[in-house]
């Protein structure tokens, strides 16, 4: 379902959708101790309540709505959230150019992509685009965009504009 590499990291949460006011409900993580998230993320309070892939999988019966990947200071990896308002054109280009682990979001029409390397977290909402490094997490869900994406890139090979 995810790949190998992130299964094997104890990175792993839990999430459910909760009230925003008149907003859409926000997607909040959970330890899989029961524990809402809190305090600085990537400290070792976060680190140690983190959980391996199977362990959260097992708190899903506790009714959570999904599984989550945190996202932590030095782990090689930078998230690439494209929202179902980008532009289909560009969201191709930036999946192709990344090669790399790429899932549905929990809406089914956005996207979530695993590559390696390091960046600065940046959010640009006219494009629909949200890179996360060393801190926030992805909503999981293991629907992937193609079969053979099974693994986190190194990098993304492309331009995105």
């Amino acid at each position: 379902m995810f790949p190998q590499e992130l299964t094997q990291l104890n990175q792993w949460l839990v999430w459910r959708f909760e009230p925003n006011g008149d907003k859409k409900p926000r997607k909040v993580p959970y330890y899989a101790n029961g524990t809402r998230r809190h305090g600085k993320q990537g400290d070792e309070a976060d680190r140690d309540a983190l959980t391996s892939y199977e362990k959260a999988k097992s708190a899903l019966e506790y009714g959570y709505q999904g599984l989550g990947f945190a996202f932590l200071p030095d782990d090689g990896l930078i998230g690439i959230d494209i929202d179902a308002n980008a532009d289909k054109e560009l969201a191709a280009k930036i999946i192709g150019g990344c090669n790399s682990y790429t899932e549905l979001s929990p809406s089914g029409n956005g996207w979530h992509i695993f590559v390696k390397g390091e960046t600065k977290t940046f959010k640009d909402n006219d494009v629909g685009i949200e890179v996360f490094c060393s801190s926030q997490f992805f909503t999981m869900t293991g629907n992937k965009t193609r079969s053979e994406e099974r693994r986190v890139g190194k990098e993304c090979r492309s331009r995105w504009s």
